[in-house]
């Protein structure tokens, strides 16, 4: 048992010198990261990280995921864009989804921008694509 505690202590701490657990500093530091969590997700998916390799792997992804969140934030689409999104990338026009709607002319009202889409009809947006309330509403 000690051997087994010993050889996973060894593999925690080659990956401390490896890769220290500091915050993440620029992008060649980020993409340093980047190849250590490849390292790990190969062996993860092998059935081969220790405890305390885990445990590195879980703060490492949060140093990565903190340095992502400031340089590179994720805007959040407004209904109307994810809207249009999700009928662009389903190859839907406005006669394929119109029966979400109330009219023809509330949907093309909504498409242009000059009306917001109700709860009702997000509620009816969110059932035909399988997303979140939420995305349909401000």
């Amino acid at each position: 048992m000690k051997a087994l505690r010993s050889k996973a202590t060894s593999e925690y701490i080659r990956l401390i010198k490896v890769f220290p657990l500091v915050p993440i500093r620029n992008v060649k530091h980020l993409r340093e990261a980047y190849s250590v969590i490849d390292e790990l997700l190969n062996r993860q998916r092998r059935g081969t990280l220790t405890q305390e390799e885990e445990e590195y792997f879980d703060v490492l992804y949060s140093l990565v995921y903190s340095y992502e969140e400031v340089h590179y934030p994720i805007q959040k689409l407004s209904p109307l864009e994810t809207l249009k999104d999700l009928m662009e990338i389903n190859g839907l026009k406005q006669a394929d989804i119109v029966h979400l709607f109330s009219s023809k002319s509330n949907l093309s009202e909504i498409l242009s921008g000059k009306r917001q889409i109700s709860k009702a009809q997000a509620r009816r947006l969110s059932d035909r694509f399988k997303m979140s309330i939420d995305a349909f509403i401000d």
